[in-house]
């Protein structure tokens, strides 16, 4: 079989799901004898992964705001490396990597290109109709730069197909899963507690996420007042950095709970601080398949979590987790209280969890079904 090249076009996506999902599929190439590098310019992203061994192609230009000088520099820059490199296969992840990204490497004539979607801008983001129609052009234009589309939820693979973006034939869904023994390595850390400010005497409630609109944490936090009252001996951590740290913050002294709510910032040791919550939470209002839900899973945590696509594909049964209404804080503080309440029932619930992940989300199956997409499409490139 003849070696092949990978790239990975991430671009400036900041530390999350998209980071662990990528390395998974750097190790699965490998495996095949193959080599993979990623596009990324997000400096704790690019430290992730040159700490495994993953090399790391820097080109700036690549970047979540839209930007025609930003964004035709960052085309040329990337089309002048693909040029220069051969490629067999690139591989785009995020909305704007996937756009630059495609038209890149079609542009340089790169034998097979395919781009991961986690949900798209025209549903989750777009707030006006202009904007849903302007996002749903671009799209429906840069899946012809593509061979294949790998949506990570059922809801996505028919949205893309119902509006018209693609045709059934060009899109399959794979779900995210994550690397169970890379979890279950990973060393109990005694004092991961204490680096985070926390006493092991009291339950922890905690939500680890990127701090933006999309992560729901200000219905969050309006959850507090009332969980707290309820179990005021509850500590509240929440784990990630982002724009809006400063407003979360306000709010916090806002509803008068200055001192009650640990802000921890980024953590590289996610595995370990998943394991000191003893209720996760995640209120998000959109998700692709979130990787940290499959994490909080993994490791038996009692999981509070939004009634939302890619949620409800692994939780759907609530048999695993408490489901509610996104931005709904009232029931959100009603979920909270009854786990961080209720021993047994946590218990309950975070052994299910880790049953459905063992089952449905362990990396081999997603890396199994992504393989045979890439050797499908490139045997009839004649390259392997």
């Amino acid at each position: 079989m003849n070696s092949i090249k990978v790239l990975h076009v991430v671009g400036s996506s900041e530390f999350g799901g998209i980071a662990p999902y990528v390395a998974s599929l750097v190790k699965m190439v490998r495996e095949q004898g193959g080599d993979a590098e990623v596009l990324v310019t997000a400096p704790r992203v690019k430290e992730y992964f040159q700490r495994q061994g993953i090399a790391v192609v820097s080109l700036e230009g690549i970047d979540r705001e839209i930007s025609l000088t930003g964004d035709l520099l960052g085309l040329f820059r990337l089309v002048s490396h693909l040029r220069t490199n051969s490629y067999s296969l690139v591989h785009t992840h995020t909305t704007k990597g996937g756009i630059i990204g495609r038209l890149a490497a079609r542009l340089s004539k790169v034998p097979v290109v395919i781009h991961t979607t986690q949900g798209y801008a025209f549903q989750d983001y777009a707030d006006t109709a202009l904007k849903r129609w302007f996002f749903l052009q671009i799209e429906k234009v840069a899946t012809r730069w593509c061979d294949l589309i790998i949506a990570a939820n059922k809801f996505d693979r028919d949205l893309a197909i119902e509006t018209g973006i693609v045709t059934a034939d060009k899109i399959v869904t794979v779900k995210n899963c994550i690397d169970l023994d890379a979890i279950d390595n990973t060393a109990v850390d005694d004092n991961v507690h204490r680096s985070l400010g926390l006493v092991k005497s009291s339950k922890v409630v905690g939500v680890m996420a990127r701090l933006s609109q999309q992560k729901g944490l200000e219905y969050f936090l309006d959850a507090l007042p009332s969980v707290l009252q309820e179990c005021p001996s509850l500590q509240i951590l929440i784990v990630g950095e982002g724009d809006l740290l400063s407003k979360l913050k306000a709010q916090v002294d806002d509803l008068g709970l200055t001192g009650k709510v640990v802000f921890a910032g980024f953590r590289s040791d996610w595995v370990e601080v998943l394991r000191v919550m003893d209720v996760f939470v995640m209120p998000s209002l959109w998700e692709g398949l979130p990787i940290t839900l499959l994490g909080a899973m993994a490791t038996k945590r009692a999981i509070v979590a939004t009634r939302i696509k890619g949620v409800t594909d692994v939780c759907g049964d609530e048999e695993s987790a408490i489901l509610v209404e996104p931005a709904d804080s009232a029931s959100l503080a009603l979920a909270i209280t009854t786990l961080a309440r209720d021993e047994n029932m946590a218990l309950r619930f975070g052994k299910a969890a880790r049953r459905r992940v063992e089952e449905e989300y362990s990396e081999s199956a997603m890396n199994s079904r992504i393989w045979n997409s890439y050797c499908t499409l490139l045997h009839q490139q004649n390259i392997l």
